[in-house]
């Protein structure tokens, strides 16, 4: 009012500002609420991880950073990451320690456990390819596993060459081979000179192309894999989510983009399979 003495205008500023506080609390805790009880009441699905770029790298990776890009997209479930030992995977699965394994193949040792798990469908194509440094690309036959070439391989991996038998004796009668600890050393051993050929997934060199681009003028991939392959994600059927649940997320995300805009971050968007 224009006859209102200042010190009343400063109290009824005061008390404005107060109200305006109230109510803007009493929404932030009713939101606060709201997350909480979305948060409590979200299914926890355990996804477990080995060594296994560049889905597991460390406390890296796809498979981690996907975990996230998936409880973003919903709330009925919450993926946690759990890391385990590559050869404890099917154990543990069995006993329900985790509920899932994504970017898995069923022929990676999972045949005795068939009854017990059922896959999404296909998210990532991929390929084991032979790798020579880009120097070596014009030898004779170069890409031609021999007695005469070592070859690095990733222990633990299983290759059609060896009849996808990760035993390091079996592969041992197929080829000279040195062992890398994960498929990083594998790379490593080829660029040193330590290899002559190595095997290596298209999908890691893809994200490594990414990370270091110099490296794909470094290299010269075979014409013929070793393998190829369709990537799932795969569950356990007494998880709490299925693998038609999953699919329909997935599914949900294919069709709004955000799953080929996940990807590609990584190099991967040109790999994905039509859902």
């Amino acid at each position: 009012m224009p006859g209102m003495s200042v010190t009343g205008k400063m109290i009824k500023k005061l008390i404005y500002a107060t109200l305006l506080a109230a109510i803007a609390s009493v929404g932030a805790g009713a939101a606060g609420v709201r997350v909480t009880d979305e948060a409590a009441t979200a299914v926890v699905v355990k996804v477990g991880g080995y060594p296994f770029e560049p889905f597991v790298d460390g406390d890296d990776g796809v498979t981690p950073a996907f975990l996230g890009e998936l409880n973003q997209r919903q709330s009925a479930f919450r993926f946690e990451f759990i890391p385990v030992p590559s050869q404890r995977r099917y154990e543990l699965l069995r006993r329900g320690v985790v509920d899932a394994f994504f970017f898995e193949m069923p022929v990676w040792g999972w045949q005795a456990m068939a009854e017990d798990i059922t896959t999404t469908r296909a998210l990532l194509r991929g390929t084991e390819v032979f790798v020579v440094r880009r120097q070596d690309r014009l030898q004779e036959d170069i890409f031609r596993l021999s007695p005469e070439r070592k070859v690095a391989l990733t222990l633990g991996y299983h290759y059609a060459f060896a009849d996808f038998r990760a035993d390091q004796t079996y592969i041992g009668t197929k080829v000279d081979a040195v062992f890398g600890e994960n498929i990083g050393q594998t790379l490593r051993y080829l660029r040193s000179g330590a290899a002559d050929l190595a095997v290596l997934s298209d999908i890691f060199l893809y994200r490594e192309f990414v990370r270091n681009p110099s490296l794909k003028e470094q290299l010269t991939l075979g014409p013929d894999p070793d393998q190829t392959y369709a990537l799932p994600l795969l569950v356990r059927n007494a998880a709490p989510l299925s693998a038609a649940e999953l699919d329909a997320i997935l599914a949900a995300m294919h069709a709004d983009g955000s799953l080929q805009a996940f990807f590609a971050r990584f190099g991967l968007a040109g790999l994905l399979m039509d859902q």
